[in-house]
């Protein structure tokens, strides 16, 4: 009798114990949230409101969650979305047509990301869109054709980069553009930004800049860790609005730039 009473009470907290773990995976891979959801570690997007009340959503650490091109079918109100550590490698080309109101965008994270051509298309009023992060990030041509509210652009640490030359008429409001540690070689000829007010081009070692990357516009412009240790002597020429001007840890000497006609330089 004592055996048995000791085998019900294994099994019974065996059972308990069972329960206890699939109820708290469940928790970790649930969607949680009212008007901001965040859905972690999850293989569908489970989502207990009604999509239409929600304004922000974030999808984090799900490889598993396929996506389709009815993926966010019902979230016509999304204004903010958030796609991180998803190891995505293609999204299809009409996944974003029923978030066409998003302002702020996030893919970052995935290795192994390749972006389609007019993939943001109908995006047209999304204002900052977030690629860092993502080594191997591959873009087309038309990758962001019809982004012509964009104000903000961020490759931060998505090395081995390569920028399509059609991105200069293509985001034609770019305010902020960030390249920092992308392993660039060249910067593509960026006059035709003529609103962009800071550009980030830090820790690209053995990175050329030449006389016509820069905008007329420019504001502010970081190039700390680049082993630059001359620039063109015209290379401020047209840059007459900058007002800082960051060149730390690079072997240049300061005293050999042509800083002439940078009224608005802070020093």
């Amino acid at each position: 009798m004592m055996m048995s009473a000791c085998t019900c009470t294994t099994i019974i907290v065996f059972v308990i114990c069972v329960l206890v773990t699939e109820l708290a995976l469940s928790s970790a891979s649930s969607c949680q949230g009212a008007q901001s959801v965040v859905c972690d570690n999850t293989q569908t997007l489970n989502i207990s409101s009604p999509t239409t009340t929600i304004l922000s959503l974030h999808i984090h650490n799900s490889p598993q969650l396929r996506w389709q091109t009815t993926t966010f079918d019902g979230f016509g109100k999304l204004q903010g979305l958030s796609i991180v550590n998803c190891k995505i490698q293609n999204l299809p080309q009409d996944i974003f047509t029923p978030v066409r109101n998003l302002l702020q965008l996030t893919l970052t994270g995935n290795p192994d990301l390749s972006l389609l051509s007019n993939t943001f298309s109908m995006l047209s009023q999304l204002q900052s869109l977030d690629l860092s992060n993502n080594p191997r990030l591959q873009l087309n041509p038309d990758t962001f054709s019809g982004l012509s509210g964009l104000t903000i652009l961020n490759f931060d640490n998505s090395t081995s980069l390569s920028l399509p030359p059609q991105i200069t008429s293509q985001l034609v409001n770019l305010e902020h553009l960030d390249l920092r540690n992308c392993t660039l070689m060249v910067a593509p000829p960026l006059q035709q930004l003529t609103k962009l007010n800071t550009l980030v081009l830090s820790y690209n070692p053995g990175f050329a800049l030449s006389s016509g990357t820069l905008s007329s516009s420019l504001q502010a412009l970081h190039l700390q860790n680049c082993a630059i240790s001359t620039l063109p002597p015209t290379m401020f020429q047209k840059s007459s609005n900058l007002a800082y001007l960051d060149l730390g840890h690079n072997p240049i000497d300061l005293g050999s730039l042509h800083l002439q006609g940078l009224t608005k330089l802070q020093t």
